[in-house]
């Protein structure tokens, strides 16, 4: 009888080691929109939060918060880097973009992605987020000239709950009334003189309705003297000061209400000649630049040789 031969057991292949985690701090790039104004990536948005889940080491999320270079209004890129290691590998992220440093006010836009963090700690791309502003509105507002100031806009969300941002959020655009309005290099709105302009705003690139600003002018005309008297026939020196306006809009013209053989006559640089017989009359400098801003005095004519008054 054959003596029977055993069959060799195979010897097992060997468990192979999985590779060691990689622990690597992710960097990032985002690029911020253009601001209106420096009041400290849509132009809202002055911090995003980045959220990595389950990427540390023990298995927690990792989260930093990037601040915009309040300094910088015009669009620019800039880099971050995470403050923590993380796993490398296929994480959830998070972004949240708010309208306040580090992460706080309202949540002006987020964004949702699979990010795949390599060695080198890349792997976080572009980031498109979704703004939470839909609407814009404009009160109707007034300015007083000259000067300028802050112009008001309110931001909502689909559900019309007030998004808060920052003045600096907004683009403004004269539609009508220019030579009334004007949008300053630093986006506050100047008076140029009185009148109503219609202005738009828009945030995030949700643009408002056009909405007036009535500019309201300061402008005072003052004329003296304040009670001028003037013999019959005689000559009287006026003069008109435009209160708040600039010596280049200091121009007036003059009148006198009436027949001029009956009240005399006023030259373009305020001289008045009296007529023959003696009354009160009235007397009008009108600002030439602001045609609504006027005054008024009453020259008494008085009978008789008063001396001529120059004034």
């Amino acid at each position: 009888m054959p003596t029977p031969v055993p069959t060799p057991v195979p010897t097992p292949a060997p468990t192979p080691t999985p590779p060691a985690p990689v622990y690597v701090a992710p960097t990032f790039t985002i690029r911020w929109n253009g601001r209106s104004r420096t009041i400290a990536t849509p132009s809202s948005a002055l911090s995003v939060v980045l959220t990595l889940s389950n990427a540390r080491i023990d298995g927690t999320d990792a989260a930093t918060v990037a601040n915009r270079d309040a300094a910088n209004i015009a669009a620019h890129d800039a880099s971050f880097r995470f403050p923590v290691l993380v796993v490398a590998g296929t994480h959830p992220l998070r972004v949240r973009f708010y309208a306040a440093p580090n992460g706080t006010g309202a949540l002006v836009a987020e964004a949702d992605a699979l990010a795949t963090i390599d060695a080198e700690g890349r792997g976080i791309g572009n980031i498109t987020p979704v703004g939470r502003i839909v609407r814009v509105a404009i009160p109707e507002q007034t300015i007083a000239y000259p000067g300028k100031k802050e112009l008001f806009f309110a931001a909502g969300d689909a559900q019309n709950t007030l998004v808060a941002v920052t003045p600096g959020s907004a683009f403004w655009t004269v539609t009508e009334g220019a030579d009334f309005l004007r949008i300053t290099p630093d986006h506050f709105g100047e008076g140029l003189q009185s009148g109503t302009a219609r202005v738009v705003a828009t945030v995030d690139g949700v643009r408002s309705e056009p909405s007036p600003v009535r500019v309201v002018s300061t402008a005072r005309v003052v004329i003296t003297p304040e009670r001028p008297e003037v013999s019959v026939r005689g000559v009287l020196r006026l003069s008109a000061l435009v209160e708040n306006l600039p010596p280049s809009l200091q121009g007036v013209s003059w009148s006198v209400a009436g027949d001029p053989a009956i009240v005399g006559t006023v030259d373009a640089d305020g001289t008045y000649h009296a007529p023959a017989k003696p009354g009160d009359f009235v007397v009008s400098a009108r600002s030439s630049h602001e045609p609504g801003v006027s005054a008024s005095v009453t020259v008494r004519v008085r009978g008789g040789s008063l001396p001529v008054i120059i004034e």
